[in-house]
């Protein structure tokens, strides 16, 4: 053995690869990162009406700073800004104006950019070694190539719906090669303590009415779905209630996840995160995290068909309370709350059109497939989200279905639409499966997974989107990582 040989036995053999200057732990990267958000930070003091655009630098640089030093760390700040995203942009309406193509939303997709040219060209990490991530980068491919779709209103509208449909993907690639067990524990956390944030917010507007800056920004959007009756529901520091009500409903559920892992101080953001959510006005959001909550309990028990039995009659146990109790419930909320009649409404009685809209949603979603039927082609990237809103053109009327599943049909016809439904089960099983096989840290995010179920690849969801496809990232590493033989005993909660 040669002495060169030896040395290569006891030093660890890394991935060749460039290598990135040692951000990490120097005093300049704090101060200078300080100080480009302060200057940002004193321009909307200043008043400029361009503040925009220097505040999105600023933003930019401060995060690709903190993501070259701490990869991970800085996908944890990157979800704490989206989260803050559109609060952030309401706030300048007084000093700039409302700017419908805003330069803070390019913030995401860069730091998102940023870390894949950091893992896949710079590192050069195999970019799809496992099914699932080979579905994954297939589905992006095709909704690239569907921005030439010549019925999806040009390149130009197409490459702004890459920003709601291929971008929130990007951050799977992220979440499989930076978020281990320990990283998607605080990110969990994060989620649950950002949640606590937005509902106490968004418990504000319900109780004392909008700041002035959500009032502007309501009459600005037109935003039609804010209301109920004569009331505006809330929406917190998003864009929009239904992000408000699913993300509240996600960290409800993960909090529920890591009450029933033994994490007693969880226990105490249940009350308020469940007041939130049913004050939301949002039934699909808390139909979707009340059926989490059951999941969750089923998986407990640790066995595949023990699990299946309890969600079965545990739903039809709810389901056979609300034919017993709807009615007195529904009379009994009164017309003192609109939003508390709103929701008691359709979900007592969800089949009846006049206080539901659950038939008219189903239909859309029906009518969306059969539509792709008739169009192999789909209708191109930008058909399905905020991207295509003002292209004005398309066979397909309604646009969105509000489904991503279905959204996939229309936009890339029937094979995109199954290659989607592919990757959904897919994951769901590859999920139950680490579970199974002893990977309590899969409750919590199976959790989020089943509330935002229709939701993972909405356009608009800036925060959620890639919080969702950071934890399904996650789910494929693990899933790699994890024996198929089944452990029965959870291991003890740390």
């Amino acid at each position: 053995m040669t002495a060169a040989t030896a040395l290569l036995d006891v030093v660890p053999r890394r991935r060749l690869a460039p290598r990135l200057p040692d951000l990490a732990g120097t005093w300049w990267l704090a101060a200078l990162t300080t100080g480009v958000v302060t200057f940002g930070s004193l321009l909307v003091v200043v008043g400029t009406p361009l503040v925009r655009l220097p505040l999105a630098l600023a933003f930019g640089f401060a995060l690709a700073m903190v993501t070259l030093a701490r990869p991970a760390a800085g996908v944890l700040v990157a979800v704490g800004y989206l989260v803050l995203l559109a609060f952030l942009r309401r706030l300048l309406i007084p000093t700039t104006g409302w700017w419908q193509t805003d330069p803070l939303l390019l913030v995401g997709p860069f730091v998102a950019a940023l870390l894949i040219v950091k893992l896949f060209v710079l590192e050069r990490r195999p970019v799809a070694p496992d099914r699932l991530s080979k579905l994954v980068l297939v589905f992006l491919l095709v909704s690239i190539v569907e921005v030439a779709n010549p019925a999806g209103g040009g390149p130009g509208v197409g490459i702004v719906g890459l920003l709601y449909a291929a971008v929130p993907l990007l951050w799977f690639f992220i979440g499989r090669e930076l978020l281990e067990d320990a990283s998607v524990e605080r990110l969990l956390q994060l989620v649950v303590g950002l949640g606590l944030v937005v509902a106490a917010y968004g418990l504000v507007q319900t109780e004392f009415g909008q700041p002035s800056w959500d009032r502007e920004w309501v009459n600005l959007a037109g935003y039609d779905a804010l209301h109920v009756g004569d009331v505006v529901r809330p929406f917190g520091t998003f864009s929009s209630s239904a992000e408000y009500a699913l993300f509240v409903g996600s960290a409800f559920v993960v909090a529920v996840a890591l009450t029933l892992r033994g994490r007693a101080l969880a226990l105490l953001a249940l009350p308020p995160l469940a007041v939130a959510l049913f004050l939301a006005s949002a039934r699909a959001a808390l139909i979707t995290a009340a059926f989490a909550a059951i999941v969750l309990m089923g998986l407990r028990t640790l066995r595949p068909w023990r699990a299946l039995a309890v969600i079965l009659v545990a739903a039809a146990l709810a389901f056979a309370a609300l034919e017993v109790f709807g009615s007195s419930l529904s009379s009994g909320a009164g017309s003192g709350n609109q939003l508390v009649s709103h929701q008691l409404g359709g979900i007592t009685d969800p089949l009846d059109p006049n206080s539901s809209t659950l038939l008219l949603h189903f239909a859309i979603v029906i009518d969306g497939v059969k539509w792709s039927i008739h169009h192999p082609l789909g209708q191109g990237t930008a058909s399905t989200n905020v991207g295509g809103v003002s292209r004005g053109s398309g066979d397909h009327a309604a646009g969105s279905t509000e489904v991503d599943v279905s959204n996939a049909f229309v936009a890339f016809g029937p094979a995109g639409g199954l290659l989607y439904l592919a990757i959904i089960v897919m994951v769901l099983f590859r999920a139950a499966r680490c579970y199974f096989a002893g990977r309590p840290i899969m409750l919590p995010i199976i959790g989020v997974l089943v509330v935002g179920l229709g939701q993972w690849l909405i356009g608009g969801h800036y925060a959620l989107a890639p919080v969702t496809w950071l934890l399904i990232g996650a789910v494929a590493a693990m899933a790699a990582r994890t024996p198929r033989r089944r452990r029965l005993v959870d291991p003890a909660p740390r």
